[in-house]
C-alpha cells in the first residue's frame, strides 16, 4: 500500500467515524410530538426532545421544547415572528440575534397564547401574545405584562382553568381559559389554590407570612391571616411554582369563609406549631 493510498483510507475512516458520530447523535434524541390544535387554517404542535450527550462520560440528558405554529399549511419561521410580534422587518436581525418560542398555553381549540423572545448578546426581549382565529385569519394581541413581564413565562395555577403569569410589576395574572379573561390580583409571589373564583395567595419575609383571599373578578383583597415565622412553622417554599405541601397545609389548617364576613381562619382543632427552642450548647 502506497503513500496515497495510505492517506486515503484514513481519510475514509474518519469520514466513517463522522458519520457514525451523527448517527447515533440523531439515534439518541428521543422525540415526544403533541399535536395541542388542528384546526382548519391552525395547527400547533409541541415537541419535547431529549438529547444525550455523546462526549460526557456520564451521559447526561438535556431537555428541550419545541412548538410550531402552521397556519394554512404554512410553517411559521422567524421573520414572521420578528414582523408579527416585534415590528421589526427580516433584515434586521443578525447573525447574533435569534427569535425563539419558548412556551405555549392552549386556550381552547382557535386560541393559544405564545411566549417568543428575541435574544441578542447584549438581552433578551420575551413577549406574550394572544394568537386567534377570528373569520378564518390569524389574529394577535399582545400582553401587557411590562417590558420584562414575559421573562418568566407561564406557571401552574393548580387547575387546568388557569394559568398564572406575572407583569414587570411583580404583579400576578390569572388567565381564565374559557371563557378567555385576564385578570390582575396585586403583588402577589406565591399561589396556594383557586376555589369558587378566590385565590388564596401569600407573600413571606424573613419575619412573616400573609395568607390573602383575593377576589379574582375585582382584584379586591376580601382577608388576609398573618403569621409570625419567627415563632411557628411554615411550609417550605421552592421557587414560584405551586407547592404541594404548601397547599396541603393550608387546606389542613385554614379554611376561607364568604359570610357573613370573609376571613381566613384556623380550622376547628387545628393550632400552628410553635418552632421547637434551639438547643442550649452544653458548657464544659
Amino acid at each position: 500500500m502506497n503513500i496515497k493510498t495510505r492517506k486515503l483510507s484514513k481519510r475514509l475512516w474518519c469520514l466513517l467515524i463522522i458519520v457514525l458520530m451523527i448517527v447515533l447523535w440523531l439515534a439518541y434524541q428521543k422525540m415526544n410530538q403533541v399535536v395541542l390544535i388542528d384546526s382548519p387554517g391552525l395547527k400547533v404542535i409541541k415537541s419535547e426532545h431529549e438529547r444525550i450527550s455523546l462526549f460526557d462520560p456520564n451521559g447526561s440528558v438535556s431537555t428541550y421544547e419545541v412548538v410550531d405554529v402552521y397556519v394554512h399549511g404554512r410553517k411559521l419561521q422567524e421573520n414572521d415572528y420578528s414582523e408579527m410580534i416585534y415590528g421589526r422587518a427580516a433584515n434586521e436581525s443578525s447573525a447574533y440575534s435569534q427569535y425563539t418560542v419558548r412556551g405555549v398555553v392552549v386556550l381552547d381549540e382557535k386560541m393559544f397564547l405564545l411566549r417568543t423572545c428575541y435574544d441578542t448578546a447584549m438581552e433578551s426581549d420575551c413577549r406574550i401574545t394572544r394568537f386567534y382565529q377570528k373569520n378564518g385569519k390569524l389574529q394577535l394581541e399582545p400582553m401587557d405584562v411590562g417590558k420584562n413581564g414575559g421573562d418568566l413565562g407561564f406557571y401552574d395555577a393548580g387547575t387546568e382553568d388557569w394559568v398564572r403569569l406575572y407583569n414587570d410589576k411583580g404583579d400576578m395574572l390569572l388567565v381564565r381559559k374559557k371563557p378567555y379573561e385576564v385578570h390582575n390580583i396585586g403583588h402577589a409571589v406565591y399561589l396556594l389554590l383557586i376555589k369558587n373564583d378566590v385565590a388564596i395567595v401569600f407573600d413571606r419575609d424573613d419575619k412573616a407570612m400573609v395568607i390573602s383571599a383575593i377576589d379574582i373578578s375585582t382584584g379586591k383583597k376580601l382577608a388576609d391571616y398573618h403569621i409570625d415565622i419567627i415563632r411557628y412553622e411554615s411550609p417550605y417554599i421552592n421557587g414560584i411554582d405551586i407547592s404541594d405541601e404548601a397547599t396541603q397545609w393550608f387546606t389542613t389548617n385554614f379554611e376561607f369563609k364568604s359570610a357573613p364576613v370573609p376571613s381566613i381562619e384556623l380550622r376547628p382543632g387545628r393550632a400552628l406549631q410553635l418552632k421547637a427552642a434551639p438547643a442550649e450548647s452544653s458548657s464544659s
